[in-house]
């Protein structure tokens, strides 16, 4: 009996470690092919970081990783959850704009909108709708479903 719950144990962290690897993988060679970290450097005119950039990625998905299987607390409070949902934010920006590039909807919806100034304002007021909608859905709808 002994030996196969060891066996069970393999098999299941090997299964586990395997998906690990390709989800990280793709998401990697996802940000890589949208060059997302190549045009933050490129905008920022820190293009000498980039090796920097590409190491941050990969250690706060490991480290976020690590922090979600294990189900660990980080005793950090609400101060340190802003500052982390606006990071998240802005990398969930960054990723959406590069993905909208990618694909070419926003010179395609620039031509047929007639837009010839304030496009910088229209995506400002975009970002503004999606913070002002996340905050709505968890401190309104989400406060209202009863802890299970």
């Amino acid at each position: 009996m002994f030996p196969n719950v060891i066996i069970q144990y393999v098999v299941l962290f090997l299964v586990g470690i395997s998906g690990g690897i390709l989800v990280s993988g793709g998401m990697y060679a996802l940000i890589t092919t949208l060059g997302i970290i190549n045009r933050i450097a490129q905008d920022t005119h820190t293009a000498q970081d980039i090796l920097l950039y590409e190491e941050c990625v990969i250690w706060g998905a490991a480290l976020g990783n690590i922090l979600f299987v294990f189900d660990i607390k980080v005793p950090f409070g609400t101060p340190a959850l802003i500052i982390f949902g606006f990071i998240g934010g802005i990398y969930a920006g960054c990723l959406a704009i590069a993905l909208a590039e990618i694909i070419k909807t926003i010179p395609v919806f620039i031509m047929r909108s007639g837009i010839t100034s304030g496009f910088g304002f229209l995506i400002l007021m975009m970002a503004l709708g999606k913070g002002i909608g996340g905050l709505i859905y968890f401190f309104v709808f989400n406060l209202r479903i009863p802890p299970s």
